[in-house]
């Protein structure tokens, strides 16, 4: 008969006979450990799904988490939730706190407008003609003083929206080139130095 395992030698004692009544199958079964409480893994996988049904947030739909934060019964539901939920009533609202740049080069525009300045190029250069690298798109008049101009002409509240227009100097393909990352280091505007001497 198994005993208790000791805590400071880690082996098991023996000589003290110690009997559990698993709590699922009520079946009785000599535990190797002090806390054990199932008989076996079958039974304490059944014990946990058992503990963890609730019902989806989405869908009402009643279903066995996997843990105590699951909400949703299935990834559908989860994508579901996060495009439901735009702005203020979004899960992961934190005020509108995303900077205006960011908000523009995250929008599907911009990343097209990128795809097709490099492959105007042929992912090549401008200025040291190698292709491959780690490419960046510069804006021959800066990003940043663009923004700067729209915010003094139209208002900081009207940004966004100027920005987004198809006749803004943003989306303008005369104004970009594609460089390689040590080549744009070298440009005067590069992480918006001197960038306000364009405006």
């Amino acid at each position: 008969m198994k005993g208790l395992k000791d805590k400071t030698t880690g082996r098991f004692t023996k000589n003290i006979p110690i009997e559990k009544e698993c709590l699922v199958c009520l079946k009785t079964f000599s535990p190797r450990l002090e806390n054990q409480k199932f008989c076996s893994r079958e039974c304490m996988g059944k014990s946990y799904t058992k503990n963890h049904v609730r019902n989806c947030s989405i869908c009402d739909k009643e279903f066995s988490a996997h843990s105590m934060k699951t909400r949703f019964c299935s990834q559908e539901c989860y994508t579901k939730f996060g495009r439901t939920k735009k702005g203020s009533e979004n899960h992961l609202w934190k005020g509108g706190i995303t900077p205006l740049n960011t908000q523009i080069r995250m929008t599907g525009k911009y990343r097209n407008f990128i795809k097709s300045i490099l492959a105007r190029d042929n992912y090549t250069c401008a200025e040291c003609l190698t292709r491959g690298n780690k490419l960046h798109v510069d804006h021959i008049i800066p990003f940043s003083a663009i923004i700067e101009k729209i915010k003094f002409q139209f208002g900081i509240e009207n940004v966004l929206e100027q920005a987004m227009k198809d006749n803004c100097l943003l989306w303008d393909t005369n104004n970009c080139r594609t460089l390689c990352v040590p080549c744009h280091k070298k440009t005067d505007s590069y992480l918006n130095i001197n960038a306000r001497n364009y405006v």
